[in-house]
């Protein structure tokens, strides 16, 4: 008994059933997070950043994270600037 809602339609199956996906790429994006921000007084500044964590989305193939920090010292005779960075990591 067929209902008529369905009158004309009939399924059909073929083989062999084939399908795809295509992902666009696109060049990558640096983003920058930034976790503090301090300004110091005295000789021995030291900032402790614990337990940080980074959640990456979106993401086709391998993805790369790296800590840095910079340290700025002005007086009114110099500028002196002192950059670390961190090991470049495969996340």
């Amino acid at each position: 008994v067929g209902s008529p809602a369905l009158d004309g339609l009939i399924p059909v199956l073929t083989t062999p059933v084939t399908g795809g996906a295509a992902i666009g790429l696109k060049p990558g994006i640096i983003n920058m997070v930034p976790v503090t921000q301090k300004e110091f007084r005295g000789f021995n500044p030291w900032v402790l950043v614990s337990n940080f964590q980074v959640k990456i989305d979106g993401c086709v193939g391998q993805s790369f994270i790296r800590s840095y920090a910079f340290l700025t010292r002005s007086t009114d005779e110099s500028d002196s600037v002192l950059a670390y960075y961190g090991e470049t990591k495969v996340v």
